[in-house]
């Protein structure tokens, strides 16, 4: 009754240490995560700014500018923030980083519409007004706000340069006298300092996914370390009893030396083996190559006590 308690374990043991196994090759591939909770937090960040921009835009431009078509622009960029809302309460559970940065793009949009309209309106007073703040100032925000595709943000940024540029070339001479010196310039190099600190942001969000996952993985690998020397420990008794028999079949039948030393050579490769379990785990395990003491133990612990599989970040 006792082998076969220990047979179950040993069973048990191998169907871990393969599990463990092929979480830690999942997590040197490249898993497929959900960043949903990260995408609905910068979709709802990036509408209810929306929202609150534009109504800001038609407080402070829209009794200066002509309503049309500058205020059709400012409710569509509210419009494009309260549909994005209602879309993450439908949609919650689906809301990946890929739909996010749909909608991140959807929600930038109508925001290109309203600068430039406004830009125009303003240009028609012919009085001095710095033009492109608005795109610097929005450039930052998708600097900050960008969702976890790197592309998104880089296009969304170019967007606002462009949009600046084409507009400037676009003033005739006499509203170009009403605009500041290097005011083109300057809004460049806003651009640049956004790209920069959207490529910092993501770099620093790829080190630290590198950190944890290494710091996973090792976790992975110690328990692992673990499980072997448990099954090593486990699988020692019967190669003790195999050196005993081996020694007995010797002394009792001395026409079987032939077969007590194939029983010894058998039991002398699973010592080798058994050495070489200790040699390579042993840095893993903190050092320690023996859990003979609590292998059952161990093995109850590890049975009620599994990790989640590793999937990366």
């Amino acid at each position: 009754m006792k082998r076969v308690v220990q047979h179950h374990q040993q069973a048990n043991i191998h169907a871990n240490a393969k599990t463990d196994l092929k979480a830690s090759r999942r997590a040197n591939g490249k898993p497929k995560v959900k960043a949903s909770g990260k995408a609905q937090y910068i979709s709802y960040a990036q509408s209810i700014l929306n929202i609150i921009g534009a109504a800001f835009a038609l407080d402070i431009w829209g009794s200066l500018v002509p309503a049309y078509p500058f205020r059709t622009w400012a409710e569509v960029t509210m419009l494009s923030g309260i549909i994005t809302i209602l879309a993450l309460f439908i949609f919650q559970k689906r809301w990946t980083s890929l739909v996010g940065s749909i909608f991140f793009i959807f929600n930038i949009i109508p925001i290109y519409g309203l600068i430039w309209f406004a830009n125009a309106g303003m240009a028609s007073l012919g009085v001095v007004w710095v033009p492109f703040e608005a795109c610097r100032l929005s450039s930052l925000t998708v600097a900050i706000l960008a969702p976890t595709k790197l592309w998104v943000g880089i296009l969304c940024i170019a967007g606002f340069m462009g949009s600046a540029f084409l507009q400037y070339q676009s003033f005739p001479p006499e509203t170009l006298k009403w605009i500041p010196h290097g005011e083109l310039l300057s809004t460049f190099v806003y651009g640049v300092f956004s790209l920069v600190l959207l490529f910092y942001r993501f770099g620093s969000r790829a080190r630290e996914r590198r950190k944890v996952r290494s710091v996973e993985q090792a976790t992975m690998m110690k328990r692992l370390a673990t499980i072997i020397l448990a099954l090593r420990d486990l699988a020692n008794t019967p190669v003790q009893t195999l050196t005993v028999d081996a020694a007995l079949l010797r002394k009792n039948h001395p026409g079987a030396e032939f077969l007590a030393g194939r029983i010894e050579l058998s039991a002398a490769k699973l010592k080798k083996l058994n050495s070489l379990l200790v040699t390579e785990t042993s840095a893993i395990n903190g050092g320690s190559g023996n859990v003979a003491f609590d292998s059952k133990d161990i093995v109850s612990r590890l049975e009620s006590d599994r990790p989640n599989p590793l999937l990366g970040l």
